[in-house]
């Protein structure tokens, strides 16, 4: 349950308990203490368990039209539970009643430290956006990411279609069957003008399905439903020159699911399984700018190799990658 407090010393309580069991986030005191002072004046949510704080997370104002995510912490027993998400959607929900019309946010850039890799990757799957990098905010070993979330319009519709996603592995072959409809359709969707139509036409969903089976390790799946949308194939680096690197091998969602976080998902979901990995890399057509976007969303940068396909043309692929240290 999400509650607003409005009582200083409750909000400050709240803060300590659960600030001081996240010293992976919040170990300098100084700046522990800063955030828990200054709760007290702001507008403070908290998530409830049994009566019990789990949670919480606190709002600024940092202009006319603007506030500002100043802190938020959720308990390692509850992390990858959909607390800190209510939180957020709690959040934007009071922010946009009381005429706001931006959130920003800041942390730690990606490929820095892992546990603020996945903080990154939480705002991004909130719907937060990258806005800009200061090296020096902070100090130089700490460089500051500041996301933004745009809070004008009416996303509950959205909202409401993306809880219906569901993702988890592969188990069975009804799934299996849907990665290969996806893998078949989403390259016929997204390649148009990369690869020669030729070849796209020539693509069966048999052939990708019978792929699919003969490969089902790794494999995750969003569903709506009992409908499989997407999909990412995720492992331990094929490639030589990195061998102590995680891969994802393959990640694609069906054109009319673009636009719902569902390939952010997915990629978390892959993020959280290789977590073993310093270094993750992806292979992507030289020419796809959208994927090539989205990969730059989570850290990742052109390490200068190249491939050269033949997919009814040649055509180039580039090796992106993401460290996280």
């Amino acid at each position: 349950m999400i509650v607003e407090i409005t009582d200083a010393n409750e909000k400050q309580a709240i803060a300590r308990k659960v600030l001081e069991a996240l010293t992976d986030w919040f170990g300098i005191e100084e700046s522990r203490e800063e955030y828990i002072s200054g709760s007290a004046g702001w507008t403070f949510f908290a998530a409830k368990e049994e009566g019990e704080a789990v949670g919480f997370l606190c709002l600024k104002e940092t202009g006319k039209a603007t506030v500002e995510l100043a802190v938020m912490g959720v308990l390692k027993d509850c992390h990858r539970s959909g607390i800190g998400r209510a939180l957020v959607e709690k959040a934007k929900e009071t922010a946009k009643s009381q005429g706001y019309e931006f959130m920003q946010v800041k942390t730690v850039k990606m490929g820095r430290y892992e546990d603020y890799d996945r903080t990154n990757l939480f705002y991004i799957s909130c719907g937060f956006k990258e806005f800009e990098v200061f090296p020096l905010l902070w100090d130089e070993a700490n460089p500051c990411q500041i996301y933004v979330m745009s809070l004008k319009g009416d996303d509950n519709t959205m909202e409401d279609k993306n809880d219906s996603i569901c993702i988890k592995s592969a188990e069975t072959d009804e799934e299996l069957c849907g990665r290969g409809y996806v893998h078949c359709t989403a390259w016929q969707q997204a390649y148009r003008g990369i690869v020669c139509d030729r070849y796209l036409d020539t693509m069966t969903v048999e052939a990708t399905t019978a792929r699919a089976r003969r490969f089902p390790e790794n494999t995750i799946v969003a569903k709506d439903g009992e409908k499989v949308v997407g999909f990412a194939v995720y492992g331990p680096s094929r490639d030589e020159d990195l061998p102590n690197a995680g891969e994802v091998e393959a990640i694609y969602v069906l054109k009319e699911y673009y636009g719902r976080k569902v390939g952010y998902r997915l990629m978390n979901e892959a993020f959280s399984r290789l977590s073993e990995y310093d270094t993750i890399f992806v292979w992507v057509l030289e020419k796809n700018e959208r994927a090539i976007r989205f990969y730059h969303q989570y850290g990742f940068e052109f390490d200068g190799h190249k491939k050269e396909w033949t997919l009814g043309t040649p055509v180039s692929i580039v090796r992106m990658v993401m460290n996280r240290k």
